[in-house]
């Protein structure tokens, strides 16, 4: 399982956030910093939203990708992919 898919134009920003969390980010203030913040406005130049709400978007469909989950008493975690034998 890949954390960013490449080729997508939101593979930086994912890995940014990814690595955010691996990095011991637990909450979404931890996560939504400058650097992050400068990558989602690189990765929609176009799009008019605050960048926190891209974010907030890539969190979601990292979650619904499996690769990252999200828990109220741990915060955000990286899941470690299942090794098929």
């Amino acid at each position: 399982m890949s954390e960013a898919p490449a080729g997508t134009k939101y593979a930086d920003l994912d890995a940014a956030i990814v690595a955010r969390i691996r990095a011991g980010a637990k909450r979404f203030h931890q996560i939504n910093i400058e650097e992050v913040r400068l990558i989602a406005g690189q990765a929609t130049p176009n799009d008019m939203r605050d960048p926190y709400r891209v974010i907030d978007r890539r969190l979601q469909h990292l979650q619904h990708k499996h690769v990252i989950q999200y828990s109220r008493s741990h915060g955000w975690s990286v899941l470690t992919p299942k090794v098929q034998p």
